[in-house]
């Protein structure tokens, strides 16, 4: 009898064994499948979502301590110790301890954004220090009146007189000639009235300095422009509040006379030999001869700087851009272009990823090569930031430098992978940015930036002996202290093992060094871990059941199948086949009906599966937060289909599953075939 005989001769039993093979291949199949897919499932989601802590404001530590000239404030804990630092990495809830950096970026392709509408400004309070670098104007004019001069009198403010000095400030309207410097987003012609008139402030140090100004004279003015309307008054003035109050106003800051011109002292002691900004000068001719004056340098400089800075914005250097505040709420989401791989990371590839605001106003897009020279802005940010811990300082600007600083890089070519959209791009929080923040990886920042770990260094100090209130004698001695830099708000973020954010809070809070300090957030993968663990052990119990089913399924089959054919078979070796003949035939018999299940189970296995671990993963990931995760982008439906479909077996490995199967088959039928064909013709027919 040959094989095609065997298996069309009793087509009602042929087919039942054929519905056993399936079946058996098919719970294998699915079996295995839905055991590799629940175990892969944390592994993709866990790629896809990250929990992140964060320091609390520092603003929530304030302590007011009364100064002899007013109110100052004290923070607790300003920075992270070196001590609070090595404490968090060595927790095993923590994944990585990750510090953001700050420095300056100019590129002639930058275009910086304001928040600026129609002449007016959105969230006026946290705009003048966001955009602080871009406000500054030039303008020529003529004084048309003097509004009102207060007499401010002595006062002891500036560390730079040893004396008191005589403080006058004064508010004045000019005729707008010529608007020389200023942003363009300012709408300044529809904000200024239409008679071209604007109003300056400007207080003026020396008794005698305020006669400088004069009615009637014409000046160059550089100083801060502001388009919110402005409501000074000295209760005096006899003139309309629309008149004067209502127009938009150029701040010259407090002046000195100094070589005939007014220069002001403004910011510029914590900056050692920084030049005076220029802040007023009297205009004979034409501003283009005014600045080809060689005593005019400065001026020159300073319109050579003002140009600088229009095209310069903060650089956030980061190891791990999706655990920023902003892009884990979803404040922030990459909607073209991508994230930086972990490969640019390691090799400080140079990438950077802009707002879209940016980008537009800027002409460009993905995949466009900038070149950027960066500079340190430190000086600028470490003071105003400490000082302001629990609010908008603590986002990332470039501050208004005196003069730019000089590139430490310069024109390096970096290539733009991504495009980042705020929802609100004007938020005054500890963890907010601008979307005039670029971001690239870290690796590929300058040195010395402001952010980062606290470091020790040396310090020399004065050690005195004070006996009886007397200083006897002084010493010079040198010290260790902790440098600060920068580590709380945007500054840090501290990435949790997904899981173990709850081993976190615990392990802080029985940490005094750490105990209250910071807040958690997730994107809802916490809330669906125990379902994916008990999902989980499940298809680990369900993956042994079926296993030793499989197993028992195929003793059945090779037993019964086979040895249904010992009549046949005791026939075949009586009339002279040989063994090798008889093993073949039960060989070939079982193996033809075996391929044919094995295929139709993976087919079938293919189908059911995908249903199945479907419907788990719907209900597994229902506990997920689909409004954004760390890619950076919302979590469409697309996006959790492409998750359950990295998830699932592949094709190939189904198929290496199914040649899998058919091998265990093919060697249990070829044992079992050649121990019968080998037995004697009447053991087999029973005789």
């Amino acid at each position: 009898m040959d094989i095609r005989t065997r298996l069309t001769r009793k087509p009602v039993t042929t087919a039942l064994w054929l519905v056993l093979v399936t079946a058996m291949a098919l719970f294998l199949s699915v079996g295995v499948a839905l055991w590799y897919s629940t175990g892969n499932l944390f592994d993709i989601l866990d790629e896809y979502h990250s929990a992140v802590a964060y320091r609390l404001d520092r603003g929530v530590h304030r302590e007011v301590d009364p100064g002899e000239d007013g109110v100052r404030y004290t923070m607790d804990d300003r920075n992270l110790t070196v001590e609070q630092v090595a404490a968090l990495e060595a927790m095993d809830s923590v994944k990585g301890v990750h510090f953001h950096s700050l420095s300056g970026g100019y590129s002639p392709s930058f275009a910086p954004v304001l928040g600026v509408r129609n002449g007016m400004i959105n969230c006026f309070e946290y705009y003048h220090q966001a955009t602080e670098s871009y406000k500054e104007a030039m303008i020529v004019g003529t004084v048309e009146r003097i509004h009102w001069v207060q007499e401010d009198g002595y006062r002891d403010m500036w560390p730079a007189y040893d004396e008191e000095v005589y403080y006058t400030s004064a508010y004045f309207m000019i005729n707008v000639e010529q608007i020389a410097l200023i942003h363009e987003s300012y709408q300044i012609e529809n904000a200024i009235a239409e008679n071209m008139q604007i109003n300056v402030s400007m207080s003026f140090i020396g008794e005698d300095t305020m006669d400088y100004i004069q009615e009637g004279e014409r000046y160059v003015f550089y100083g801060d422009y502001d388009p919110e309307p402005h409501f000074w008054s000295d209760g005096t003035t006899t003139y309309k509040p629309e008149e004067i109050f209502s127009r938009v106003g150029l701040s010259c800051g407090s002046c000195d006379l100094i070589d005939g011109i007014l220069q002001t002292r403004d910011g510029t002691f914590n900056r050692e030999g920084a030049p005076l900004v220029q802040a007023a000068a009297k205009l004979e001719g034409t501003l283009e001869e005014f600045l080809a004056d060689p005593a005019n340098v400065r001026w020159v400089e300073q319109v050579e700087d003002w140009y600088l800075r229009q095209h310069s914005v903060p650089v956030m250097g980061t190891p791990a851009l999706e655990t920023f505040y902003v892009f884990m709420k979803n404040q922030a989401s990459i909607v073209e272009g991508r994230m930086f791989t972990q490969e640019e990371y390691n090799a400080g590839t140079k990438v950077c990823i802009l707002s879209d605001s940016l980008a537009n106003r800027s002409g460009l897009s993905v995949g466009d090569t900038i070149k950027l020279s960066q500079f340190l802005c430190t000086d600028e940010n470490e003071s105003t930031i400490t000082d302001y811990p629990d609010g908008y300082l603590n986002n990332p600007n470039i501050g208004s430098p005196i003069q730019m600083p000089e590139f430490v890089t310069e024109d390096e070519e970096f290539t733009i992978v991504g495009l980042y959209k705020l929802r609100d791009e004007w938020v005054d929080t500890s963890y907010a940015i601008t979307p005039n923040t670029v971001f690239i990886p870290q690796k590929v920042q300058i040195e010395g930036t402001f952010g980062g770990p606290n470091v020790e260094k040396e310090q020399t100090v004065w050690r005195e002996t004070i006996v009886d209130g007397e200083t006897i004698s002084r010493e010079v001695v040198t010290k260790t202290v902790e440098a600060e830099n920068g580590s709380f708000g945007v500054y840090l973020s501290i990435e949790l093992v997904n899981g173990r954010m709850e081993d976190f809070l615990r392990e802080i809070n029985e940490d005094p060094l750490l105990k209250g300090q910071f807040h958690t957030v997730d994107q809802g993968l916490e809330n669906a871990i125990k379902s994916i663990e008990a999902l989980a052990a499940s298809a680990d119990k369900l993956m042994l059941l079926v296993g030793l089913g499989w197993v028992l399924l195929l003793i059945l089959y090779v037993l019964l199948y086979q040895g249904g054919q010992r009549q046949n078979l005791g026939i075949m070796r009586s009339l002279g086949a040989s063994p090798k003949i008889a093993r073949d035939y039960l060989f070939g018999s079982g193996m033809a009906l075996a391929s044919i299940g094995v295929v139709l189970g993976g087919i079938l296995s293919g189908v059911i599966f995908r249903i199945v671990q479907s419907k788990i993963a719907e209900s597994t990931l229902a506990q997920v937060d689909k409004s954004a995760y760390s890619a950076g982008a919302a979590l469409t439906e697309d996006a959790l289909v492409e998750m359950v479909s990295m998830s699932q077996i592949s094709a190939p490995m189904l198929l290496a599953l199914c040649a899998a199967q058919l091998a265990v088959i093919a060697v249990a039928l070829w044992l079992h075939a050649g121990s019968m064909a080998k037995r004697k013709p009447r053991n087999l027919l029973g005789v």
